[in-house]
Parts: structure tokens; C-alpha cells; sequence
């Protein structure tokens, strides 16, 4: 990250905060999809996408919890609630950049018990599981154990219709894929295509 993306996205951080601040208390009093509600929402929403990209995941993942908090309580609704799946796989993929893998890894496994999960579904769960891998860098049967799964992940992505091998090749989440035997295997049809 360039010097100066670093600094506009400490300076979003301050303003996503004055928000938050802001729209608390006016929240408050709703219920539903109330329209302060709603913004208090999206300002921690955004403001955990920042922190992500700033690598501070700990604070990120509180930000997850309290959008998925609003999410859930405007669910009635039936406004946020649309949010909750891209919201709980953010705080998962945060979850294990913060090095709380095993957390992360049952929101997956969780998630992936659906036969019918999209191949979008599948490559954030294998997301999940790369970036677990290497915070369990500590335990090697672990992370080989997360890896073999990503990888896994990956190829039913394939299989259920992901074809983005730029992204496959090029996502740095999967840095510590690449030199696997198995992950050239996933990578390699969707070249010939």
C-alpha cells in the first residue's frame, strides 16, 4: 500500500468513527430498518473495510459483529438482511487474518455443508481457509491440513462454474497455494480454456 493510500485510509477511519459516534445515539431509539439504523450499518460496514486493508483485524472484526448486529435486527425487514452472507464472510476472512483460524475455519465449514452453495460461496470459503493456513503457520499438520482444503474448495469452485484464473493466479491470498502440486492442478484446465 503506497504511502498515500495509507494515509486516506487512516483519515476514512477517523471519519467512519465521528459517524459511528454520530449515528449511535440516533440509532438508538429504532427498531426495524430504520433509516439511522441503516446508515450506522453501513459506516461500520465500511469502516472494517478499511481496517482490513490497513491490516488492524482485530478492530475490523468488531465492526463485522456490530453491522452483522444491525443486519440481523433489521432481518424482519427484510432491507440489510440481504447483507448478512457477504457480512459474515468479511468477518471470517478478518477473523483469520486476526489469527483466530479456528473460528474462522467452522464459520466455513459451516457454510460449505450446503450442496448447493454457489462457486462465488466456495472460492470466499477457500479464501477463508488459505489465509488460515498461514495464520496457523505455528502448527504444520494444521496448516497443511487448511491448505489441502483450500485447494479442495478451489477445484469445486471450479467445477461449479469459477472461471477467473487471473484471479486464481493472482490473488495474494493464495500465495501460500501456489507451490502446491494440487493447486497447479485446479489452475491448469482453466488455462487451456
Amino acid at each position: 500500500m503506497s504511502e498515500s493510500q495509507a494515509k486516506k485510509d487512516h483519515d476514512a477511519v477517523e471519519w467512519f468513527s465521528r459517524t459511528i459516534d454520530l449515528l449511535t445515539p440516533l440509532a438508538a431509539g429504532q427498531t426495524g430498518h430504520g433509516e439511522f439504523r441503516q446508515l450506522l450499518c453501513h459506516a461500520h460496514w465500511e469502516r472494517a473495510l478499511v481496517l482490513d486493508r490497513l491490516g488492524r483485524h482485530p478492530e475490523a472484526v468488531r465492526d463485522w459483529d456490530r453491522a452483522i448486529a444491525l443486519s440481523d435486527d433489521t432481518a424482519s425487514q427484510g432491507d440489510l438482511a440481504k447483507n448478512l452472507p457477504a457480512l459474515r464472510r468479511q468477518r471470517a476472512l478478518s477473523l483469520a487474518h486476526a489469527g483466530q483460524h479456528r473460528e474462522a475455519v467452522a464459520v466455513a465449514k459451516d457454510w460449505i455443508k450446503d450442496e448447493q452453495l454457489p462457486s462465488a460461496t466456495v472460492y470466499d470459503a477457500a479464501c477463508i481457509f488459505a489465509v488460515s493456513a498461514a495464520a496457523a503457520k505455528d502448527d504444520d499438520k494444521l496448516a497443511g491440513e487448511y491448505a489441502a482444503q483450500a485447494v479442495e474448495l478451489l477445484r469445486l469452485a471450479v467445477q461449479r462454474g469459477y472461471t477467473d484464473v487471473e484471479n486464481l493466479k493472482g490473488n495474494l491470498l493464495f500465495a501460500g497455494l501456489r507451490q502446491r502440486p494440487d493447486f497447479g492442478r485446479v489452475v491448469e484446465p482453466l488455462e487451456k480454456k
